[in-house]
């Protein structure tokens, strides 16, 4: 698929400070595209200069082939959904989702109904937004944006608001509404397991640069950095490589033909339900992480096993 959303070489830089340092990246139509990475690592920055709301120091933005940078926000045909939800307390569920479309004719009055039908907020209409909970003022912000049918509709993390016990179920929610609508998602987070679970593709930024860009499969199980590796997910680093924590066994006996092992002492073993938690060091020192089957039972502290992998599981980093 050819671009339908275009960064060439921006930049942001405030005096003194550079939030975001070049970065060229080509999101293709219908993508879920997640902006990853620490604070202060520019993909706030990133998402502002998409909408509109900051200009770009060097470098433009192409939707479709037109340049959006220097052009306000409203002229853009792209949508933001704001952490807070940002809705009008005093506009009922109804007139919040109304408010963005400029005419109420037949074709925004359709856009409307569909939203609130695909959304599931026909019985909420009349509410207003302290009467909702989390996850429905999140519907509700998403709602409002989609009737104005945007090329492309950002989101600045979107689920940062609501409790963890919902998180999994939104995540549900909105990547299934994403492919129902088709429409080109970019989406904001620190947190990598909701950039994993969600993105199509994830560009993983580091102080104002690209880090790494790739699928969720090619940044968890290839990371070019020791920093893309580790911020990832966890990382055991022996001499020359790192292993995650699952591709990572420990057994009393040893190994079959085909693994890697090394001589341990378990520290620690925590049964967490969906796994066994196995925190061991290595006769040089090292110290692991290991996540087993929740039936490979669990350790004694002092106990003596071996700790094995496989070659192709290795993960071999670049520095930094």
């Amino acid at each position: 698929m050819g671009a339908h959303l275009e960064l060439q070489d921006l930049a942001k830089e405030y005096p003194g400070h550079t939030a975001l340092a070049g970065v060229s990246l080509e999101i293709a139509q219908g993508e879920f595209f997640g902006l990853l990475g620490p604070s202060g690592c520019g993909k706030t920055t990133t998402l502002r200069l998409i909408a509109g709301f900051e200009q770009p120091t060097r470098g433009c933005i192409l939707l479709e082939g037109r340049r959006l940078d220097g052009l306000p926000p409203y002229q853009r045909n792209v949508s933001t959904v704001f952490q807070s939800y940002a809705l009008f307390p005093h506009l009922t569920v109804r007139e919040n989702i109304e408010f963005g479309l400029r005419y109420r004719n037949g074709e925004g009055r359709r856009a409307v109904d569909d939203c609130i039908e695909m959304l599931g907020l026909g019985g909420k209409l009349n509410r207003y937004p302290r009467q909702l909970s989390g996850g429905e003022k999140q519907r509700v912000a998403l709602a409002r944006s989609l009737v104005l049918r945007p090329a492309v509709l950002l989101l600045d993390e979107p689920l940062s608001a609501l409790d963890p016990n919902l998180r999994k179920q939104v995540r549900v929610e909105l990547r299934t509404l994403q492919r129902r609508v088709g429409i080109t998602f970019v989406f904001v987070t620190h947190d990598k397991e909701e950039a994993l679970s969600l993105s199509d593709r994830i560009l993983l930024l580091k102080n104002g640069g690209c880090e790494q860009l790739g699928t969720p499969q090619e940044l968890y199980l290839r990371p070019r950095t020791r920093f893309a590796a580790s911020f990832l997910g966890p990382m055991n680093w022996l001499e020359g490589f790192g292993l995650r924590p699952e591709a990572t066994h420990v057994s009393r006996t040893p190994p079959g033909a085909g693994r890697k092992s090394a001589p341990a002492r378990v520290l620690a073993s925590l049964f967490l339900g969906n796994c066994i938690h196995v925190e061991a060091e290595l006769d040089g020192g090292t110290r692991i992480v290991a996540e087993l089957s929740p039936f490979d039972g669990t350790f004694q502290p002092g106990e003596r096993v071996h700790v094995s992998w496989r070659e192709e599981d290795e993960i071999r980093a670049a520095e930094p």
